[in-house]
């Protein structure tokens, strides 16, 4: 019941400050890229590396930029 209690309280309320239309605007494609991202931002915010929202924008630029790098390479 204390590991219920202790997800409940502190685990359940951390979401991405950034949601699926602010993700558009910065470039992530509609569809599942949006649901992809998100939860790519709820994983690190969980691992406590997104305590912002700039670092959360940071996030999402580097993760669009590496795809995008990867898409170059032949």
């Amino acid at each position: 019941f204390e590991a219920f209690q202790r997800y409940y309280n502190k685990l359940a309320p951390v979401r991405p400050i950034l949601n699926g239309e602010q993700l558009k605007e910065l470039g992530v494609p509609e569809g599942i890229a949006i649901g992809k991202m998100l939860r790519a931002l709820l994983q690190a915010k969980l691992s406590r590396m997104l305590p912002d929202l700039p670092s959360e924008i940071r996030f999402v630029e580097q993760r669009l930029q590496a795809e995008a790098m990867r898409e170059e390479i032949p």
